[in-house]
């Protein structure tokens, strides 16, 4: 199965289109804060734009959180710095694709 990790989102409208998304495809969210919106049923329904989603994210307090339940070997950031191109890599199962807008593995 594969999770998607939404590291600190800050825009309710695409973490919308990830929810609607991970409800179509069956896969995982999982959302690590701060989040630059509440995390409240109503701001999530909002964020979904009304649209029928039957995801119930995975929600972390910080970053640390997440490192502690997840196997690190198994996380994938996804940005435009890597030296990989994602089609090129063999995926296994139990993936988590992480996406942010910036990363601290500490």
């Amino acid at each position: 199965m594969i999770s998607i990790v939404l590291y600190c989102p800050e825009i309710p409208p695409n973490t919308g289109n990830i929810m609607r998304l991970c409800s179509n495809t069956g896969f995982t969210l999982h959302i690590i804060k701060p989040t630059g919106f509440p995390l409240d049923n109503k701001a999530l329904i909002r964020a979904k734009l009304d649209y029928y989603s039957s995801i119930t994210p995975k929600i972390y307090r910080d970053f640390n959180d997440f490192k502690k339940q997840v196997d690190l070997n198994k996380v994938f950031a996804i940005t435009k710095f890597g030296n990989q191109i994602y089609s090129k890599v063999k995926f296994k199962r139990n993936i988590f694709l992480l996406f942010g807008n910036y990363i601290l593995f500490n």
